[in-house]
C-alpha cells in the first residue's frame, strides 16, 4: 500500500478528507486501475481470436473407411459362394426359414408411393453395393443415388424441398414426419455410416457438388448432449469419428468426447424414446465395437456401458413372454410376467419392433452382457415365425420394424443377407 494512499485512509477514519486528499488518492490508484484494464482486454482479445479461429475440419488419409462393428463388417465384404452358404450351421433360426424371409425384403421401385423412411431402412440391410435380379428391384446404389443426388432424388419425389441443404456449418438434411424427409436427426448420416459410405463420397446439389463430409460438419458444428434425439448422431459419429479421433467441437468451441457420449446416452429415460428406447442400446453397442478398434473410451467408461448393458439383460431375461417376445414396456420390472405370460394384445409389428430392436444391439454386443442363449432363441423363433407367416399387406406395414429383426438374425447366425436370396427373389410388395 502507497503512503499517500495509507495517509488519506487514516485521514477518512479522523476527520472529511479535502480536495487534496482525493486528488492523492486518485493517483495512488491510476497503476490499480491501469493493470485492471490491461487484464480485461487481454481477456476481450483472447476471447475474439478463438471465437473466430477457423472450424475445425477432417483431414482424412486416403485409406480412411467408416467404422463398422466386425460383426456386420464382416458380413458387407465379397459375398461367400452358395455352396459356402448352404454349408452354414444355424444356431437359432433354420436356414431355409432365413431364405423365405430374405426374399420378402427385396426393394422394389414404386415412385408413385415413395416413402423415405422405408428407403433408408432398405439401404441399411442391404447396403450400397447389393444388386437383385429384375428391373423392377432398386439396388443398394440405386437406393444410395436418392439420398445423394437431387435430381434422383425429386424424381423420386416430385414436387417436394431439397432433402439436403446448405447450412451455415455445412449441409443439412431435412428430417421430420413426411414421406420424403428422414424421420430422425442424423438418421441419414448414421445410414450412410453404417453403409460404409466414405466422407468423400459425391453429393450431387442443385448448383454444385458437395460431399458426405459438409453433412457431417453440420451435424458436429450443431451438436448438444441435450439435443431431442442422440441415438443417430452417436452411431454417425462411431462411424465416421471414432476411427481419427476421440472427441470433437460444435459450434461454441465446447468440446466433447465419446466419454461424455455414453453417458448421456445410458441416462436417458427409455419410456420417452423412439422404438422403446431400444436404439439408445444399439447406440451405445456400436460406440462399444468402435471402443475395441480405436480406443476411444477410458476403461472407466466402458466399465459403465458394459454394467448397464448387462443389466437391461437381465431385465429381458426376467420379462420375455413364453411365446419369446418383448413388449413396448420391457424396460419395467419384469416381476408382474412372470404371472402373465401372454404378450400384450398389440399388433405384432409392434411386438416384432420391440424384439427385433432388442436382438439388433444384442447381436453385436459383447457375449458376456448378452442375455441367455436360451432367450436369444427364443426371441429370434419368434421373429422369424412371425416375419415368415404375416400376408404381404401387412408385412409391407411393417417393413421398418421388422428391417430391424432380419439382419440381426444374420449377424447371429452368421449369413449374409444376399447369399439368401433365390434366383426367383422379387416377390415382396412394392415398398420404394
Amino acid at each position: 500500500m502507497s503512503a499517500d494512499f495509507a495517509c488519506v485512509v487514516t485521514k477518512t477514519k479522523e476527520a472529511p478528507c479535502d480536495e487534496s486528499d482525493i486528488e492523492r488518492l486518485n493517483f495512488a490508484m491510476r497503476p490499480f486501475v491501469f493493470t485492471l484494464t490491461s487484464l480485461l482486454l487481454a481477456v476481450l482479445v483472447t476471447a475474439a481470436v478463438v471465437y473466430n479461429r477457423p472450424r475445425e475440419t477432417h483431414v482424412l488419409s486416403a485409406d480412411f473407411v467408416p467404422f463398422q462393428p466386425p460383426q456386420i463388417e464382416s458380413l458387407s465384404r465379397d459375398r461367400p459362394d452358395a455352396a459356402r452358404a448352404s454349408d452354414i450351421s444355424t444356431r437359432y433360426v433354420p436356414l431355409e426359414l432365413l431364405r423365405s424371409i430374405a426374399n420378402r425384403f427385396v426393394p422394389k421401385k414404386s415412385y408413385p408411393n415413395a416413402d423415405l423412411h422405408v428407403l433408408l431402412h432398405a439401404l441399411r440391410l442391404w447396403g450400397s453395393t447389393a444388386t437383385f435380379a429384375g428391373s423392377e428391384n432398386s439396388s443398394g446404389n440405386q437406393m444410395l443415388e436418392v439420398l445423394l443426388n437431387v435430381h434422383a432424388y425429386s424424381h423420386y419425389f416430385p414436387g417436394a424441398e431439397p432433402l439436403v441443404y446448405e447450412s451455415p456449418y455445412g449441409l443439412g438434411v431435412r428430417y421430420g414426419s413426411t414421406p420424403d424427409s428422414a424421420t430422425h436427426l442424423d438418421k441419414m448420416l448414421s445410414v450412410l455410416g453404417e453403409c460404409n459410405v466414405p466422407l468423400d463420397e459425391t453429393i450431387q446439389l442443385s448448383h454444385r457438388t458437395a460431399s458426405v463430409e459438409e453433412v457431417l460438419s453440420d451435424s458436429v458444428s450443431r451438436f448438444q448432449l441435450d439435443q431431442v434425439e442422440i441415438e443417430w448422431t452417436a452411431i454417425a459419429f462411431a462411424a465416421y469419428i471414432a476411427p481419427t479421433n476421440r472427441s470433437w467441437s460444435n459450434r461454441f468451441h465446447q468440446q466433447f468426447t465419446f466419454d461424455d457420449l455414453v453417458v448421456e446416452l445410458m441416462r436417458r429415460d427409455f419410456g420417452r424414446q423412439t422404438c422403446y428406447g431400444t436404439h439408445l442400446l444399439y447406440a451405445l453397442t456400436y460406440i462399444l465395437a468402435a471402443d475395441d478398434k480405436y480406443h476411444v473410451l477410458t476403461f472407466r467408461h466402458r466399465s459403465k456401458v458394459l454394467r448397464h448393458l448387462a443389466q437391461v439383460s437381465k431385465t429381458l431375461e426376467l420379462g420375455q413372454y413364453e411365446t419369446g417376445c418383448w413388449g413396448p414396456f420391457w424396460y419395467l420390472d419384469g416381476a408382474d410376467i412372470k404371472n402373465d405370460q401372454n404378450p400384450p394384445q398389440l399388433d405384432l409389428k409392434n411386438l416384432v419392433r420391440s424384439t427385433g430392436h432388442h436382438l439388433e444391439w444384442i447381436s453385436i454386443a459383447p457375449e458376456s452382457v448378452r442375455p441367455s442363449p436360451l432367450v436369444i432363441e427364443a426371441a429370434s423363433q419368434y421373429v422369424a415365425r412371425v416375419m415368415a407367416s404375416v400376408n404381404d399387406a401387412d408385412f409391407k406395414d411393417g417393413y421398418c420394424p421388422y428391417s430391424h429383426a432380419f439382419p440381426a438374425l444374420c449377424v447371429l447366425e452368421g449369413v449374409n443377407p444376399t447369399d439368401l436370396l433365390t434366383r426367383n427373389a422379387g416377390t415382396a410388395p412394392d415398398m420404394l
